[in-house]
């Protein structure tokens, strides 16, 4: 779903409160478990990646020196 913003003089962008209040909320409700669905599939996915091919203990120690980890 896409929701129109209107550009303000202050330069922030609001959604237009119109085109909220037509949202349906069931439909809107669905669209999330929807994403979620989704989510938790590729969540699965990646994890089945993981265990099929582990991270190896030198798979990023070339990049250890340009962290900076701070105090």
């Amino acid at each position: 779903m896409i929701v129109e913003a209107k550009k303000m003089t202050n330069v922030f962008f609001i959604p237009m409160v119109d085109e909220l209040k037509k949202i349906n909320k069931k439909q809107f409700l669905i669209k999330i478990e929807i994403v979620d669905y989704q989510t938790d599939q590729l969540e699965s996915k990646h994890k089945l990646g993981y265990l099929s091919k582990p991270v190896t203990s030198n798979e990023f120690s070339s990049w250890e020196n340009e962290q900076v980890w701070g105090d």
